[in-house]
């Protein structure tokens, strides 16, 4: 992962206060935190976010799709 220099400002809907720092932030989150997850840019740069998931499936696709 590319750490560009600057800081950054986010709020979460999982936290109660402001995420912040000057380098990227590793987070683990469980699926349903997954799916009520907003995050909020609230510095004055642009903000990247990056979200990779694994796991499996409890259900398979449905056919054609």
């Amino acid at each position: 992962m590319l750490s560009l220099p600057g800081n950054w400002q986010a709020q979460t809907s999982l936290e109660t206060q402001p995420l912040q720092g000057d380098k990227s932030l590793d987070a683990q989150s469980g699926c349903d935190q997954l799916s009520v997850l907003q995050v909020t840019n609230k510095g004055e740069q642009p903000l990247w976010l990056r979200l990779d998931s694994s796991g499996l499936s409890k259900q398979r696709p449905c056919a054609g799709k």
